[in-house]
């Protein structure tokens, strides 16, 4: 038997610097972008539950208070044809309330072709929207 290869001490320092320093480093990283992604998928879930709450709210309170104007600006109908008369303006003034109700900055209702059916921006109503945010939306079928 040879009695040098007894004398030898055993690499361990060698392998944990080869093997596990470079598989540590790996997983810290993997870890750390696992978590941003997980973090970021959890905030805009959050986001669009309460978006949807708030979207639930408002077409709960228009049902309730001016129903035909309602379902005709759901329909798509010309914002210019359900605004025009008493009738349309009480809508106008209830969506501003309930904007105001909820303390919305903004607040943007669309056609399913695009045309703005309500904007906090009133000069907006009516217009179609090109917006890279609306293309996007409307791709993933989420307007």
């Amino acid at each position: 038997m040879n009695t040098r290869s007894f004398d030898q001490p055993y690499p361990l320092l060698r392998l944990f610097l080869r093997y596990i320093v470079p598989g540590l480093l790996i997983l810290l990283v993997l870890s750390a972008v696992l978590t941003g992604v997980g973090a970021r998928q959890l905030a805009e879930g959050v986001y669009l539950e309460q978006a949807t709450r708030r979207a639930q709210v408002i077409d709960r309170a228009m049902s309730e208070k001016v129903a035909d104007r309602w379902h005709r600006l759901k329909r798509g109908e010309a914002p210019a044809l359900i605004y025009g008369d008493a009738d349309g303006q009480t809508l106008l003034a209830e969506l501003t309330r309930e904007v105001r109700e909820l303390d919305l900055t903004h607040l943007k209702i669309y056609s399913a072709v695009g045309v703005i059916q309500y904007s906090t921006d009133i000069g907006q109503i009516g217009t179609e929207d090109r917006s890279p945010a609306f293309v996007a939306a409307a791709e993933r079928g989420a307007n």
